[in-house]
């Protein structure tokens, strides 16, 4: 698992992006591969989804649920706006 966080000055004050990324599939692929895996992957994440559709997603993909300290952090800062 990877956590990366980032804040800057936005228009309406300070904006924070908190990503938490985990390897699900691995292995070699060629040039013509990736790009259809890329349009498949643009085709499936093109939207934003929200905080219950993301559990939901790791549920069914087998990824382990938020630490309660990241999910407490979000919903901290979802009551901020």
């Amino acid at each position: 698992m990877n956590t990366h966080q980032w804040e800057w000055n936005g228009g309406k004050g300070r904006d924070k992006l908190i990503i938490e990324a985990y390897t699900v599939d691995r292995g070699y692929m060629d040039k013509e591969e990736w790009k259809a895996k890329k349009k498949e992957l643009k085709k499936a994440y093109g939207s934003e989804m929200i905080l219950d559709e993301l559990e939901s997603y790791a549920a069914s993909h087998h990824l382990p649920a938020l630490a309660p300290s990241m999910r407490a952090a979000i919903e901290g800062l979802k009551k901020k706006k």
